[in-house]
């Protein structure tokens, strides 16, 4: 029985988990009410949430506070049943030798990472120690790179069992570590490209060959650290995105009105959708009075873009999961 402040208390406590742990979402599921806090009861009686004594986030020390979800559970509950679901053991089945093809899971566990609050308490006794915290933002994370507190998992699972686990899936919550598939390389591969009912793939940025999340998290990649064209964008082409400063530049020269002049190019972006711009600004920043001569070439090419009636090699592609622009050499 889960214990609710909008009194919805009528919803499984491992309902409540997955959506507030594993989705971040602290909303009742009748009423849509945020709850700050929930409170786990074992016992299943008729006690509501305004009749136990709450104080912040203490509750008595019969109770487990578990920060990352903001919910109370009963001590011996927590440690019993819900504290593996956040186990670092293997958990991979291998067969149990002379025991005529039965098997069992594998205990292995890392050794035991300093938790938040005995950290600060150390550091607060030795203010003198102040070493450089960890990455805290997960689209840092890949599978060659994952955070420290699993890397001695990751590599265990390796060398005992040749077998792994998706980085991506774990730093972004998408199920408890316990219950993570282990896969080989090749079924690893295969996971970050189907989909299925309950995934829908992993996305690829096509620059750097590197595997993010979901769309979601690879327009956040490409935002940040890729190019976009803002003349584009404000014809309307949008998700156009081009690998670095230099490609970007050579997109604006093609075809848009590109200031050529030094202080302009060293300032970067200072480029045009039209012409009636474009000589405004020649005008107003650099004094060029009366009508500049403007070279315009035009080509009329066959079936091909080079003329040899053949397909040329494209300056562009458009990815599966997105518009990609890549411009090609100068």
């Amino acid at each position: 029985k889960t214990s609710l402040p909008c009194s919805h208390d009528d919803i499984c406590s491992s309902c409540h988990l997955r959506l507030r742990y594993l989705h971040k979402d602290y909303k009742c599921p009748q009423c849509k009410i945020t709850n700050e806090r929930i409170i786990v009861d074992a016992s299943n009686s008729s006690t509501t949430y305004g009749d136990y004594g709450v104080w912040g986030n203490d509750l008595g020390a019969e109770y487990y506070w578990h920060d990352d979800s903001s919910m109370f559970f009963p001590l011996t509950y927590f440690h019993a049943v819900v504290g593996s679901l956040f186990s670092l053991r293997c958990n991979v089945l291998t067969r149990v030798k002379g025991g005529g093809g039965s098997e069992q899971r594998c205990t292995y566990a890392p050794p035991v990472i300093e938790d938040r609050a005995e950290a600060l308490s150390r550091r607060s006794q030795n203010p003198t120690s102040t070493p450089t915290p960890p990455s805290t933002d997960v689209d840092s994370y890949t599978q060659n790179s994952p955070p420290p507190s699993i890397k001695p998992l990751l590599s265990h699972i390796k060398a005992s069992h040749g077998l792994t686990f998706c980085v991506l899936c774990f730093v972004n919550k998408r199920g408890y570590l316990s219950m993570l598939p282990r896969y080989t390389h090749k079924q690893l591969e295969e996971h970050y490209t189907t989909e299925s009912l309950t995934h829908t793939g992993h996305a690829k940025c096509e620059f750097c060959k590197t595997w993010h999340y979901d769309l979601e998290k690879l327009h956040l990649h490409l935002n940040k650290v890729h190019y976009k064209c803002h003349v584009c964008e404000q014809k309307g082409r949008m998700n156009q995105f081009f690998r670095d400063y230099k490609s970007v530049e050579r997109h604006f020269g093609r075809e848009h009105w590109m200031c050529k002049r030094e202080e302009c190019l060293r300032a970067r972006f200072v480029v045009f959708g039209d012409e009636i711009d474009y000589r405004s600004h020649m005008r107003e920043v650099h004094g060029v009075r009366g009508q500049e001569k403007i070279h315009v070439g035009f080509k009329v090419l066959s079936a091909g873009r080079d003329g040899s009636g053949q397909p040329s090699q494209p300056d562009s592609y458009v990815g599966a999961r997105g518009d990609y622009v890549e411009e090609g050499p100068p």
